[in-house]
């Protein structure tokens, strides 16, 4: 076997980040966004003496699910890797390395963690369903009365339909008083299909499940100023 099922269902999910991405195959793999605005980590069983810049992962899988799970292997260099099964092989060719935008920093760790909640698919799913068929495209966060509330909405359109969603948060580790709206784009959450825990930061939204070894960092949108410039002074 190549690659294992839960290895593909990674990387399925990773390439709707990014596409292009440098497989280390030391016991983890990471994407971030050609923006840098969603970065993903996981952790994998699969290993290989040399990495893999694959332009198009997609691609890549499709050539893998070309041949038999069972009975096919990969033989790295440092170019390229060969996919082969009895009868049949694949050459395939990486891409230069400076061509891939790669994670440096896997255990990027958060500071000022702000407040924390139980985040179950059944919960992502029902915020992501309810967007959808409203056609929102953004997903804040607020705080009322002691619940974390998810409001789907549309940017610059204030006649919106807009979908509520709440989750209970962690009131043990943290004092939603210091709680601050934030928003992100309902793109990002594009996941794997399992529950979360979700913390807020400073700059971002950070969502980790303590059984499945996947965590995503989720940048926050900045604030746009609202309030109207100031009138220049006309020049005499």
């Amino acid at each position: 076997m190549i690659l294992s099922p839960k290895t593909i269902d990674i990387l399925t999910n990773f390439s709707s980040i990014n596409p292009s991405m440098k497989l280390d195959w030391d016991g983890s793999i990471g994407v971030i966004s050609k923006q840098g605005s969603i970065l993903a980590v996981a952790d994998v069983p699969e290993r290989y003496p040399f990495p893999w810049y694959i332009n198009d992962v997609p691609q890549m899988i499709g050539a893998i699910k070309l041949l038999d799970p069972v009975n096919s292997k990969a033989e790295t260099r440092a170019d390229h890797v060969v996919f082969s099964q009895p009868g049949s092989r694949i050459i395939y060719r990486f891409t230069e390395a400076s061509l891939i935008k790669s994670v440096e920093n896997k255990n990027n760790k958060l500071n000022n963690i702000y407040a924390a909640a139980q985040f179950p698919w059944q919960k992502i799913q029902q915020i992501i369903k309810g967007a959808n068929t409203l056609r929102n495209t953004h997903i804040e966060f607020t705080c009322e009365d002691n619940v974390i509330v998810l409001k789907s909405y549309t940017e610059n359109n204030s006649a919106a339909n807009m979908f509520f969603v709440e989750i209970d948060p962690d009131e043990d580790q943290f004092d939603l008083s210091d709680f601050v709206s934030c928003r992100v784009k309902l793109e990002y959450f594009n996941l794997i299909k399992v529950d979360y825990i979700l913390r807020f930061a400073k700059n971002c939204i950070y969502l980790e499940n303590s059984h499945e070894p996947v965590k995503y960092w989720i940048g926050k949108e900045k604030e746009k100023n609202r309030r109207k410039g100031k009138e220049r002074k006309r020049v005499k």
